[in-house]
This record gives C-alpha cells, structure tokens and sequence, in this order.
C-alpha cells in the first residue's frame, strides 16, 4: 500500500505516490487508511505484486487485536476492548 493521488499521465502509472509501497501490517505498526483511489503492478507478471494506493494512509502504533481506537472529527476519543 502507498498513499497518493491519481494524476494523469504522471508518476508511478498515473499517480502521484507518497513514499515507496509498504505492507500495511509490521509487528509495530497498523496502517489506518482512507478511500482507495487505484493500484498499480510492480515487478513483471510472474514475480509482481499489486500496490493500492490510497488516498491517505495514518499509521498508528500496534494494539491487541481485540481492540480498536475510536477517532471524532479527526481526534482520537477512545480504545474499544471486546
């Protein structure tokens, strides 16, 4: 995944990226990401892989993974056990 925007004829294949692709899960870090805008291919058709790219990825550091973090109007309000 790599954050980024489409833009026409530019880029890594018609977009205009934000920093090299990533996985979206390491052992400390969780990508939180916004609307997906496209995806493109690196490497060639036997050995690639598809990049997404999003509109805006925020990576948050790891928490269990019977919990999640409740944001309102772009400020973190609460974490959510279950």
């Amino acid at each position: 995944m790599v954050q980024g925007r489409k833009v026409s004829g530019w880029g890594h294949w018609g977009y205009s990226t934000k920093g090299s692709p990533q996985p979206g899960v390491t052992q400390d870090k969780r990508a939180c990401v916004g609307v997906p805008v496209g995806e493109y291919q690196v490497g060639g058709q036997d050995n690639g892989y598809l990049v997404t790219v999003y509109a805006e990825i925020v990576w948050q550091k790891a928490q269990s993974p019977r919990a999640i973090d409740i944001f309102l109007d772009n400020t973190w309000y609460q974490r959510v056990h279950w």
